[in-house]
């Protein structure tokens, strides 16, 4: 097997030999950033798909960046979470934030994922579904959301 002198490397490959190695770093993250991914962009097709279907909005650009700073976010996260997880809180065993934080955003993203296919198909185990989800929330935060309009939503601390 030949063996590479990186110093005589150009100027190019310096570079990819150096982002390489650091996103090498990151490779345990990598099915965590795939099923984030995956639930993101699946929520993103359907939310379009209802905003042509049944808005007639069609393709809306703020929102589709707001899709692209949601991934954005979402994946720098985990990777900050897995750092404070497996570099910082070394004292303590595995807490497993990365996931944690993951199942949170997919289960956000599954949430409307669910309600668009309830809008989609208007079938009853859809609303069943939307019908006990705005329960629960009324019950354990005492806020009915059908009483808040579309910028209000957007304001819930």
């Amino acid at each position: 097997m030949k063996a590479y002198n990186i110093l005589t490397f150009g100027k190019t490959e310096q570079l990819a030999v150096f982002v390489t190695s650091i996103l090498s770093i990151f490779a345990p993250l990598t099915a965590l950033a795939i099923v984030v991914f995956a639930f993101i962009f699946i929520d993103f097709i359907l939310g379009l798909i209802v905003s042509i279907r049944v808005k007639k909005e069609g393709f809306i650009t703020e929102k589709a960046w707001h899709t692209v700073w949601k991934l954005v976010g979402a994946e720098v996260c985990i990777l900050l979470a897995w750092v404070l997880d497996t570099h910082v809180l070394t004292f303590a065993p595995s807490l497993a934030l990365p996931n944690v934080f993951a199942g949170f955003v997919c289960g956000a993203d599954l949430w409307s994922i669910l309600t668009n296919f309830g809008i989609l198909s208007n079938h009853p185990v859809f609303r069943l579904i939307k019908k006990w989800g705005k329960d629960e929330i009324k019950s354990k935060i005492g806020m009915d959301l059908s009483e808040l309009d579309d910028n209000d939503k957007n304001k819930i601390e």
